[in-house]
């Protein structure tokens, strides 16, 4: 079952986000989340997971491309950005209210590193949405022609952006899916034959998934850790074959067995009331990076600043690639 509204906590008074302008032109350090945390960078991860793992070392850790830290330039090749953010789904479940309440954040954030295409999938009504996006109906269909029309447009050097957000829920101890609005199901399996489809013609697709069981929705070949402060990588027991041409990075709030987080940031504008503890936490490293996004630094902040929350979510950052 899906519990994100059961884990709603005020945000830290000193949690403060300023907007982004189309060219970042805002003081990248204006989004501040001040916890403090006995680890500090560098130090091993500790956190325990569901998942047996044994690492292979990775030697360096620039695995993203470096449009995540700020907009591309006129020269590179289009990043395009599809944005599934399904706050109901499920009739028998409460609408999510930090899904609804990330949209703007999401919004901003991904238009401004987006030079192509954006594909809006939403099931509630958004507001001052940018001149570029074409919106499609929450079903089957959309997300699939979505991923589908993004894959023929990539090439070598582009990046696709997916944001995911809504409830998923468990089928089995590994595998998940999020349920639609149109009575369809959206199976983690299905997703990630799309996107290694998509990412065959050339490219990056990054996922971003804030949702309960995320590291089963979303189930990639190797799976990154922290061990003695570098970045290694495990294999899992996903076999599905990847192209040569193209890659998928996931960016993932939950390990198996576990729920979101939402905190609740009151009336702080710009972006007030429910947000995912994930999405700030992401967004809160990615934008003070000034030239590109290191994994082994995003990973650790993203479980340092998750484990402030009583639940103690897990994130993960997953791919095809080694």
């Amino acid at each position: 079952m899906s519990s994100q509204l059961q884990q709603v906590s005020n945000a830290p008074s000193s949690y403060e986000l300023l907007p982004s302008g189309a060219n970042f032109g805002e003081d990248s350090s204006s989004l501040a989340f001040d916890v403090s945390f006995s680890n500090t960078v560098g130090e091993p991860d500790n956190l325990c997971s569901s998942v047996p793992r044994s690492f292979s070392r990775r030697h360096q850790s620039l695995i993203f491309p470096p449009t995540l830290a700020y907009p591309p330039l006129a020269t590179y090749p289009k990043t395009h950005t599809i944005i599934i953010s399904i706050a109901k789904g499920d009739p028998s479940e409460p609408t999510l209210a930090g899904v609804e309440g990330d949209f703007p954040l999401i919004h901003d954030e991904l238009t401004a590193r987006t030079t192509g295409t954006l594909q809006v999938i939403t099931d509630f009504p958004v507001s001052k949405l940018s001149p570029q996006a074409k919106t499609l109906l929450p079903n089957l269909q959309s997300i699939g022609d979505a991923i589908r029309n993004a894959g023929q447009l990539m090439k070598a050097g582009s990046t696709c952006y997916i944001y995911i957000s809504g409830h998923v829920y468990q089928d089995s101890p590994q595998t998940s899916f999020m349920p639609l609005p149109s009575g369809e199901r959206l199976d983690g399996k299905e997703l990630m034959s799309w996107l290694k489809t998509g990412a065959s013609h050339g490219g990056t697709f990054i996922v971003i998934a804030d949702v309960c069981y995320a590291a089963g929705f979303i189930r990639m070949p190797y799976i990154y850790d922290v061990n003695g402060g570098s970045l290694s990588w495990s294999k899992s027991s996903e076999n599905q074959v990847q192209g040569q041409n193209g890659q998928v990075i996931a960016l993932l709030s939950t390990d198996y067995n576990q729920s979101t987080a939402t905190i609740d940031c009151g009336t702080k504008e710009p972006y007030p009331g429910h947000h995912g503890l994930f999405t700030f936490a992401l967004f809160n490293y990615i934008r003070k990076q000034p030239l590109q996004v290191d994994a082994t630094n995003l990973l650790l902040h993203l479980r340092k600043h998750s484990a402030w929350h009583p639940s103690q979510p897990r994130p993960q950052i997953s791919a095809t690639i080694e």
